[in-house]
């Protein structure tokens, strides 16, 4: 099995609903910064959404990951109508939609924006679709730190197909992630 670190972008210190509204991230806490580096894997794949303060985090997290081009299929929450308006806002003007929003977090969402279950769909929707055989794979080049060479030795087949079977994923997941690519 994979681990999946899913790690969020730094502090932006605004006082709304920010979703897909570019604003940069505070990464002045060093140290904390230091922390969340020291508990990742520094042999990964890493991949942040398209915005400014994901792909600010990321660089500052990185060390010897191994970089995919940011997706835009990795933002945050669509907030739509409500984006970069604070709960009173919508309060005022949407009282029983934001309720419900919070009330039920899962299955309702802004006006022309999306609900937890339609964002968690979007991002899982990549993971979940890559061939057994490209998981396993990734899983023991990424997560084990095995070599091609001991990973063709394990699923019995050569070296350079265990390179193309990854080189394959890698391209994969990147069409997966930023579809308008492709």
């Amino acid at each position: 099995m994979s681990r999946l670190f899913l790690v969020r972008h730094g502090p932006t210190h605004v006082k709304a609903m920010v979703g897909w509204t570019d604003v940069k991230a505070d990464l002045t806490d060093a140290a904390a910064l230091a922390r969340l580096r020291a508990s990742l894997p520094q042999k990964a794949l890493m991949v942040s959404s398209d915005l400014r303060r994901a792909i600010d985090t990321a660089d500052a997290l990185q060390l010897r990951q191994t970089r995919l081009p940011h997706a835009m299929g990795l933002r945050e929450m669509h907030f739509g109508e409500w984006e970069m308006k604070t709960f009173n806002d919508v309060n005022a003007t949407d009282p029983d939609g934001i309720f419900a929003f919070y009330d039920t977090p899962g299955d309702v969402a802004p006006p022309k924006g999306e609900s937890w279950n339609m964002f968690s769909a979007r991002v899982d929707t990549a993971i979940d679709t890559l061939p057994e055989k490209m998981k396993s794979v990734m899983s023991m080049y990424y997560r084990d730190n095995m070599k091609m060479c001991e990973i063709g030795a394990r699923l019995n087949i050569t070296e350079s197909r265990v390179s193309q079977i990854h080189t394959n994923a890698v391209s994969r997941l990147r069409r997966m992630l930023n579809p308008s690519d492709a």
